[in-house]
């Protein structure tokens, strides 16, 4: 069985395409944010999460997700020249 990775937020299709062929996905195609209850429960039985800036990761979220062995951020930096 693959290891289990939660998707918070829309990303590429060619980034969960690339877990795809590593990890079983759970992705949010949706792009709504969640409100903590839905993310503890969703990451629960994963193995990694990849979260957006807007995710609240702390230890409560941390303590209810005893598999979870990567936790990872999209980010973004913009650059603005004049």
């Amino acid at each position: 069985m693959k290891p289990k990775v939660l998707i918070t937020r829309d990303v590429f299709d060619e980034v969960t395409a690339y877990l795809l062929n590593h990890f079983d996905v759970i992705a949010n195609p949706e792009d709504e944010a969640w409100d903590a209850a839905t993310f503890a429960a969703k990451l629960a039985d994963c193995d990694g999460v990849v979260t957006a800036i807007s995710d609240q990761v702390d230890a409560a979220l941390l303590a209810g997700a005893s598999r979870l062995k990567a936790v990872c951020n999209i980010g973004s930096a913009v650059s603005h020249r004049t």
